[in-house]
């Protein structure tokens, strides 16, 4: 048969060319890829300023009392605020990408909120010192234990879906984040001094729970705290 000039030259190009675009497709799904996996381990800084909504204000009993809480992944405070004519507590959450938090229905008596592990709930301590528990974006109240609480203390929700309080006679305590009878933490670290009588707030506790459940840390405040003399 007939041959065409310049047909395997022809084809040659073609294979160049193909070659070519393979190889630029597979540059950029490598850049894509690296460019993602840069997003997805490097942490943003996020930057706001809390305020209470409007017509109330921030509640704060003590110098030792802790009125917020950051969720886990750092996207929702959760704060205890009043309105001055009432001084009622209720407890306020809000991400932190919205201007202004909003109250969470059945929480009065607030204090001293903290965060489930998963940032869906948020347990906080009652004036009269039960620790309850609610979802981040409302819903049922429960209680967690009704034993009595150290109000100024706030307690820490662990891993393993309990909760460490320092209960009332200066001991910490575990109990479990659907409710049921405390217990006492090892030896725990008895505390109450002469000095616990006249408020001061002598060898209060304040846990952490670490990843994984297993382990927690304690932060020990010396008696004058609220007075200003005392350390942590």
């Amino acid at each position: 048969g007939a041959t065409v000039p310049g047909a395997p030259r022809l084809l040659t190009n073609r294979l160049v060319v193909t070659g070519a675009a393979v190889a630029l497709l597979v540059a950029g799904a490598l850049a894509v890829a690296v460019i993602t996996r840069r997003e997805a381990v490097t942490p943003g800084v996020v930057r706001f300023q809390l305020s209470p909504p409007q017509g109330t204000e921030l509640y704060l009993a003590t110098r030792a009392a802790v009125s917020f809480a950051l969720s886990p992944d750092g996207s929702r405070i959760a704060f205890v605020a009043r309105k001055p004519e009432e001084a009622i507590n209720r407890l306020y959450t809000r991400r932190t990408d919205q201007l202004e938090g909003v109250v969470l229905p059945g929480t009065e008596g607030a204090m001293s909120p903290f965060f489930s592990p998963d940032g869906r709930s948020i347990g906080f301590v009652t004036s009269e010192g039960a620790i309850r528990r609610v979802g981040v974006d409302g819903g049922p109240v429960s209680t967690i234990t009704a034993a009595s609480a150290r109000t100024e203390s706030a307690p820490s929700w662990g891993d393993d879906d309990a909760v460490v309080f320092m209960s009332a006679d200066y001991l910490l305590r575990r109990v479990s984040s659907t409710g049921g009878r405390s217990q006492l933490v090892g030896d725990s670290l008895p505390s109450a001094t002469p000095e616990a009588q006249f408020g001061f707030f002598a060898g209060s506790v304040y846990p952490s729970a670490l990843p994984g459940g297993r382990s927690f840390i304690v932060t020990r405040c010396e008696p004058g705290l609220i007075q200003g003399g005392g350390t942590c």
